[in-house]
Parts: structure tokens; sequence; C-alpha cells
């Protein structure tokens, strides 16, 4: 893949988590191979989130683990979101058997008026 197009992908994957904590609203806990946000007071898929995994087969289920008692200790739901270059390859299994459920089916369409970005060619 031309380094352009990977600018672009890694921008799309990263685009949720690229806030600054703002402290009593909107926290950035940190988790080894992950990135999150988190808000203290409110419990909602969106607002407490990881995603954009590097786990490895060796730590993901210690990193699941550890997001599920950082949210668990605040009795808030979290949302881990899914992309392309999630890693580990099985990431879905482990968590399904960490008792993560699909919540959304997520699917959605552009309209692009630039032929060089056309999905055929990415």
């Amino acid at each position: 893949m031309p380094e352009d197009k990977k600018s672009i992908l890694h921008a799309i994957e990263h685009s949720l988590f690229e806030f600054p904590p703002l402290p009593g609203h909107w926290d950035v806990p940190t988790f080894p191979g992950l990135l999150a946000h988190a808000t203290p007071e409110v419990s909602h898929p969106f607002g407490n989130m990881v995603g954009v995994s590097t786990l490895t087969t060796e730590n993901a289920d210690f990193v699941i683990a550890q997001v599920q008692e950082f949210f668990g200790q605040r009795g808030h739901r979290v949302g881990w979101w899914l992309n392309p270059s999630s890693t580990p390859v099985n990431l879905v299994a482990r968590l399904e058997a960490a008792d993560f459920s699909r919540m959304i089916e997520q699917a959605g369409l552009v309209l692009n008026f630039c032929p060089d970005l056309r999905q055929d060619r990415l």
C-alpha cells in the first residue's frame, strides 16, 4: 500500500481517540497496546471506548482483563472499536470469550469525488 494511503487509513482508525484529557469529563486511560478514552460519570460504550489494538497473542487476554477491571470498577459499559488492523487476528473470539458482545454492525457509504482514492484502488 502506498505511504499516502497508509496515512489516510491511520488517520481514520485513530480519529476516535484523538482527544486530550478534560479532567472530570474526559479521561485518557492507558492500556498496553490500546488507545482509550473514558467518561468518569457516564456509562456509555461510545464515551468509554478502547480500540486500535496492537495486542499480541501473548498479552491480549491480560489487557482485555485490565480493560474489564478498569471499567468494571466504575460500573461502566465499555465499547471496543475494531478496525482492519486490530491484532491479534483472533481478537473478536477473545473478546467474545471475555463476555463482550456485538452491539452494532457498522456499515457506511462514502461518496468520493477523488478518483485516486476509489475503493477499488485501496
